[in-house]
């Protein structure tokens, strides 16, 4: 192999230092052009290599790729269908109110236990929590993969306290004013019903539903109803009222207040005849579910245009279509 001409780092002697010939810088140029050209070419030649390799790898990927997604597939669906590492292990129940029983919930939840997480149908959850709570509002859940579920259960908001008493009997009385004989409810002192437990108070949720509850929880600060004329004392989680005689109740409730000044000393819940009396410190004024609640205020305007509190000793009758009757 030829070497490359190089000056030397110390000057030649006298009698060999001549001058450079045309010719041989020209042949020097050649050289060094030449060897610049050689060693672009062989770094060509290795990236070319080196693209030969990639193009290779690629290709058996693409070849390969197909195989082997279908592999792994095949595997996570063996992993999904068979490990008990996918299935219900643990169950988490998140309340928002005290009053839920979180036992109650869990043991509802046990026939999850061992079921696919991934397949698990949020519609049973959903059934099996308000089958044991029946005053859950809403239900959310949550899948916590490989194996824990949460529940987050809301329930229906109290909006009353309760205290239960039965009349004895509900004999016919003359009401004063119109001369009509009206049948009235608890003419005799009621008789008081047994009284839930120490630390447990009787309450009514915004749809209706009679719960206890503990004492101090939610609800206890919460006007109280007095409910009577009942077949019998109800279970908790039953269905105590209408929704609507519920939310009719509470609208006088709020006209009588807003309207006419009145502050509510007691309310009586009517459950057979399906009406309610608001107490004042004054007299007490009857409503029920026969008429709309705007006939019936508009009857006791009139009432009072014509007659007045002062004339009302007892009680206010706006039950009677076209007529007041009051004592």
């Amino acid at each position: 192999m030829s070497r490359m001409l190089k000056r030397p780092k110390r000057p030649l002697p006298k009698q060999f230092n001549r001058k450079t010939s045309p010719a041989m810088r020209t042949f020097v140029n050649r050289r060094h052009v030449r060897h610049k050209r050689v060693a672009s070419e062989r770094w060509q030649r290795s990236m070319r290599r080196v693209q030969h390799k990639v193009l290779d790898w690629v290709n058996w990927f693409r070849r390969w790729w197909r195989l082997m997604a279908g592999g792994i597939a095949c595997i996570m669906i063996g992993v999904i269908l068979f490990s008990p590492a996918v299935e219900v292990r643990a169950i988490r129940i998140e309340r928002q109110d005290a009053r839920l029983d979180v036992d109650a919930a869990r043991m509802a939840l046990a026939p999850l236990f061992g079921k696919r997480l991934l397949f698990l149908p949020v519609h049973d959850v959903d059934t099996l929590i308000r089958h044991s709570v029946p005053d859950t509002d809403t239900v959310t859940i949550r899948k916590h993969f490989p194996s824990l579920l949460i529940v987050h259960i809301t329930e229906r908001p109290i909006v009353a306290r309760l205290t239960f008493t039965q009349p004895p009997s509900a004999a016919p009385i003359a009401a004063s004013g119109s001369g009509t004989q009206k049948t009235g409810s608890g003419v005799a002192p009621p008789r008081a019903v047994a009284a839930p437990p120490a630390g447990i108070v009787d309450a009514l949720t915004d749809n209706g539903l009679y719960m206890t509850v503990p004492a101090g929880g939610s609800g206890t600060q919460l006007p109280t109803v007095m409910v009577t004329d009942f077949t019998a004392h109800p279970t908790p989680g039953t269905r105590l009222t209408s929704e609507d005689l519920l939310l009719r109740m509470q609208q006088a409730e709020k006209t009588l207040t807003a309207q006419f000044g009145y502050h509510i000393t007691n309310r009586t819940l009517y459950l057979r005849a399906r009406e309610f009396h608001l107490a004042t410190s004054r007299m007490s004024l009857w409503f029920d579910m026969t008429s709309p609640l705007d006939e019936q205020f508009q009857r006791y305007r009139t009432f009072l245009q014509a007659v007045g509190v002062n004339g009302v000793v007892s009680y206010v009758d706006l039950r009677l279509a076209g007529q007041v009757v009051y004592k």
